[in-house]
């Protein structure tokens, strides 16, 4: 897994270097900016759908919390590998579970949308 990790290291070394260059001569990005919402990211990665369901009735604010936390280091993260702190119009986050039959309307506002507006815009 070290090896693994090490290599993977260096492919995003060059595909750095391959996207500045090509934003640099008014090309697109060629890495993207593709990324997961902080939502996404705590549901998908660490507590799981059925985790998170019950999440958002039982620990809303730990959801929150969490979130906030995670979503300048995500912003961040998508800043150092393709030289990008937003998304730009065009490219996509994934958004595994802002589909409406997981959440309601008002836990889409609540839980999801404030912090994945961050991505596109500050």
């Amino acid at each position: 897994m070290i090896d693994l990790g090490e290599e993977y290291d260096k492919w995003q070394a060059v595909v750095k270097e391959v996207s500045q260059a090509a934003l640099a001569e008014g090309l697109p990005n060629v890495r993207g900016g593709m990324g997961g919402a902080p939502f996404d990211t705590l549901a998908d990665f660490l507590r799981g759908t059925q985790g998170i369901s019950i999440d958002l009735f039982r620990q809303p604010e730990k959801i929150l919390r969490y979130i906030e936390e995670i979503t300048p280091q995500i912003i961040e993260s998508r800043h150092k590998i393709c030289g990008q702190k937003r998304l730009p119009a065009g490219q996509h986050a994934a958004c595994t579970k802002a589909m409406m039959f997981f959440m309601s309307d008002k836990q889409f506002e609540k839980f999801y949308w404030p912090t994945y507006k961050r991505m596109y815009w500050p």
